[in-house]
């Protein structure tokens, strides 16, 4: 198999405005692509989201974990029919 990271790299600059919390998505996207574990240490994006002990900025973890919550919170009801809160597109 040939190296893929192009591609992956590529991709990670496409927008779908129509998934939910695609901002923080985006911008999880951004932060670990630019983080020294993917550009310095050479590894993958999911090996870097996936070691605690990854060179990744604390602020990438941040909107690790942001993400996370909103993607959970897509499944209780309540978020669902009233919307996230602080999300205005």
């Amino acid at each position: 198999m040939g190296d893929d990271r192009p591609f992956v790299k590529e991709r990670a600059l496409d927008i779908d405005t129509s998934r939910a919390c695609w901002r923080i998505r985006y911008e999880l996207k951004q932060c670990f692509l630019n983080s020294d574990c993917i550009k310095v240490e050479n590894r993958s994006a999911k090996e870097c989201m996936t070691d605690p002990s990854a060179n990744v900025p604390t602020h990438c973890r941040n909107l690790q974990f942001s993400y996370q919550q909103c993607r959970r919170s897509m499944l209780d009801m309540r978020t669902r029919f009233r919307g996230l809160k602080g999300d205005s597109g």
